[in-house]
């Protein structure tokens, strides 16, 4: 199998990478392992001060992931809270459980231990494991999409922090419109804030020097779309959705209708008005970088993802609380 995606497709490529990246992982020598963990824990702990008063999401370890139970167990003891991620169904987010030492656990995907009690909660700061990563803060994670997902679907959105080994890297992970990028990446070797400017100072190789933290962020460092970027994303999806009005069987114009007006209303907040033509034959722009790319197929469940990744992606309470009940409209209209 070629591992070139422009010969044999982005996901073939990945399945690739995932493979030679996780065997090298655990074919780590336990001395190996032993130090990267303790590593990683402290860099996590001089950069993100936030964690000692946060509710963190993390997770427990498997196939010689790096392992932060110690760092998390600290900061419990100085009144952050923790929860651990579960998987709720295949094509759902994950739900975070609450977690302290001493909770009842039960196993779960891959027999990995979930807290047995659904007690969930939201997490200020995702500890998110990385098979492998790119200098855009990209992950390629184990193929599920679930943490894409999740991501996408958290309001206010948390800060992510990947962690995982420096054999991890990569030049590019090809990401697609779905990737979410993590707001800081940790190897033994350093942390990296892809998306911030140089203000902060910055040692050889684009790790922070001196610790820069989640309070000294500005909006467009963590996430967030410029105001033309989301003027640009709403009138697409406004776009699609006004062609989905078009295309559904009555009994679903209803919600087509709802997902179409939610659209109308968050552009209407942005201060740009919904001046899309006749036919929205518009291109649809990249949440990532703004760049044009093909037109996707008027599908529910196309669009309902794509407001997905979009939702977090806006600062702006009152714009994300408009346009939020498009995911619940779109949602109706998908079989099944």
């Amino acid at each position: 199998m070629s591992t070139d995606p422009a010969a044999g497709g982005i996901q073939p490529w990945r399945r690739v990478r995932r493979a030679v990246l996780i065997a090298a992982r655990v074919a780590l020598s336990q001395v190996e392992r032993n130090g990267a963990s303790p590593a990683v824990a402290e860099l996590v702990r001089a950069h993100v001060p936030e964690l000692r008063r946060a509710t963190i999401g993390f997770y427990w370890p498997f196939r010689a992931e790096i392992d932060l139970r110690p760092l998390v167990r600290a900061c419990l003891v100085e009144g952050a809270h923790a929860a651990l991620p579960v998987v709720v169904d295949r094509h759902a987010p994950l739900e975070f459980r609450a977690w302290r030492p001493g909770t009842r656990m039960e196993a779960g995907v891959w027999n990995i231990p979930v807290p047995a009690d659904r007690h969930v909660v939201l997490p200020d700061v995702v500890l998110a494991p990385l098979v492998g990563f790119d200098a855009a803060g990209f992950r390629l994670g184990y193929g599920g999409g679930f943490y894409d997902r999740t991501l996408a679907a958290l309001h206010p959105r948390p800060l992510v922090v990947g962690v995982g080994h420096d054999l991890g890297a990569l030049e590019t992970i090809h990401p697609r419109w779905h990737d979410i990028p993590m707001d800081a990446v940790v190897t033994p070797s350093g942390i990296r804030w892809p998306a911030r400017s140089g203000d902060c100072g910055r040692a050889e190789g684009g790790y922070a020097s001196p610790p820069c933290s989640m309070h000294e962020l500005e909006a467009s460092w963590m996430g967030y779309l410029a105001p033309d970027e989301l003027a640009l994303e709403l009138a697409a999806l406004l776009g699609a959705c006004r062609r989905l009005v078009c295309s559904v069987h009555p009994d679903g114009l209803r919600h087509a209708l709802a997902a179409a007006t939610a659209a109308i209303r968050a552009l209407v907040m942005t201060g740009t008005p919904p001046m899309v033509a006749a036919g929205d034959e518009g291109p649809v722009y990249s949440c990532h970088n703004g760049a044009a790319i093909a037109p996707m197929p008027v599908e529910a469940a196309s669009l309902r993802d794509r407001a997905r990744v979009l939702l977090p992606r806006i600062g702006d309470d009152g714009v994300h609380d408009t346009l939020a009940p498009i995911v619940g409209h779109l949602h109706a209209l998908t079989p099944g």
